[in-house]
């Protein structure tokens, strides 16, 4: 992937996200753009692409709950989230931690009664 191959996706993102209202939605997208760009490894292209889409994330993960779909996905979101991290302002990553930690704990409810 190239950089005019993550802006075609941010672009298709915009388009999707104007459209979409399920917060599990608009996450695991987000998270799918976010894994693709950190797989360029490179950190002006994360800066570039990633902090445009926090406040999103943020209010997405209000609304998110680890109940009702399988463990691993919500897994694999806390761990991209975890990565966009440091690209949020104190605020939000103030407010995305408290709700990790909340999905943590569903998590943690879900492998309880599964187990």
């Amino acid at each position: 992937m190239n950089i005019f191959t993550v802006e075609e996706e941010r672009q298709k993102l915009l388009v999707s996200l104007s459209n979409e209202k399920s917060p599990r939605i608009i996450l695991f997208e987000i998270c799918a753009f976010s894994n693709k760009v950190f797989n360029l490894n490179e950190q002006n292209i994360h800066a570039a692409f990633i902090p445009e889409f926090i406040k999103d994330i943020k209010i997405a993960l209000e609304n998110f709950t680890a109940f009702g779909i399988k463990l691993q996905l919500s897994k694999n979101l806390i761990h991209i989230v975890e990565k966009v991290l440091p690209f949020a302002n104190p605020e939000d990553t103030t407010s995305i931690k408290i709700n990790l930690q909340r999905i943590k704990n569903e998590i943690g409810i879900l492998n309880n009664i599964l187990s």
